[in-house]
């Protein structure tokens, strides 16, 4: 019987990638064993592993991997941080070669928002938050521009390596923020890609992000950032609310799009718009609902809330909150 195909996560730091494992795992024929370079990581019962050659990791992470009794496992993976390389020089060359191998690149919007992620993690040396956690948002951060420039460019050669390194066909770029958005979309596609029968998640994520305030409330010395970058490259991380009105708009279109499916009406559908004009009743909002449930991976368990909503405006406001509890 041949070994299952090989993936691996690729990223930058604080971009999602347990997320993404989480939901990969719920895939019967899929088993993706955390990050294999970090002697920390519970998936891997031998501690001594980083002792091994870049090789001999390779061949456990993909020949003799930790399995689990409820998978039939055709296709195993594991995750690498861009830090993780640095520690072994070469061993981004061995993954290279190795044949068959699949990645799944997870890229964020916003490199700024990777790096205050990261400080907060360091600060409070909580690196994960459960559903059960508390709600206590993590503390503002500072940042010196020095050290923003060097994490911009390490990620953006980082990307690029991976891009020049790897045939096209065999990378899948997934943005953190469509994963939040939209993980049933992203996921459907990563199975594709990886060549595994179609599965729907249970939309009962136990990762929750931690930090949802904007980069200007959560990082001290924001507005002195953004006045040395404001006309470099990197002048968009820095941009006030403009990235959130960006996945506002989107998530906004792509539920009137949804919407125009279940309605005979040529009239234009904005945000505004009365349910009751579309001739949207009990029926036809069940069957949004369930659409809504399908595209963004969440649950929706107040449905006779839903019934009382009067516009476009409340379908999105409703999915939105929904989304970032998942999130």
């Amino acid at each position: 019987m041949p070994p299952p195909a090989p993936f691996v996560i690729l990223a930058m730091p604080r971009t999602g990638t347990h997320y993404l494992e989480e939901l990969l795992n719920e895939h019967p024929n899929v088993l993706s064993n955390g990050e294999l370079l970090n002697a920390y990581d519970t998936n891997w019962p031998d501690k001594h592993r980083l002792l091994c050659s870049d090789r001999e990791l390779l061949e456990l992470a993909y020949l003799r991997y930790p399995t689990r009794s409820d998978k039939k496992v055709t296709h195993v993976g594991c995750k690498v941080n861009e830090p993780q390389f640095h520690d072994r020089p070469g061993f981004f060359a061995e993954l290279t070669r190795w044949p068959r191998l699949k990645v799944i690149l997870v890229v964020r919007e916003n490199t700024l928002e990777s790096l205050r992620s990261l400080i907060q993690a360091r600060q409070t040396r909580q690196w994960l938050k459960f559903s059960s956690d508390n709600d206590a948002p993590p503390p503002q951060v500072r940042l010196s521009i020095a050290d923003c420039e060097a994490y911009f460019k390490t990620a953006d050669d980082f990307h690029a390596q991976v891009a020049h390194s790897f045939a096209k066909v065999n990378v899948l770029e997934i943005e953190y923020e469509s994963l939040l958005r939209e993980p049933a979309t992203c996921l459907a596609t990563i199975w594709d890609f990886l060549g595994v029968p179609a599965f729907r998640l249970r939309g009962a994520a136990v990762l929750q992000r931690q930090e949802t305030r904007s980069l200007e409330h959560t990082i001290e010395n924001f507005h002195e950032l953004r006045r040395h970058f404001a006309h470099g490259p990197y002048a968009r991380f820095f941009e006030i609310g403009e990235g959130k009105r960006a996945v506002d708009d989107r998530l906004a279109t792509e539920i009137v799009e949804k919407i125009k499916t279940h309605t005979d009406t040529e009239k234009e559908i904005t945000v505004a718009t009365k349910l009751k004009d579309l001739g949207i009743h009990s029926l036809e909002l069940t069957e949004i609902m369930f659409d809504i449930e399908d595209a963004y991976g969440i649950e929706i368990e107040t449905a006779e809330a839903w019934n009382n909503f009067t516009n476009v405006n409340d379908l999105v406001e409703a999915t939105r909150a929904l989304i970032a509890a998942n999130g």
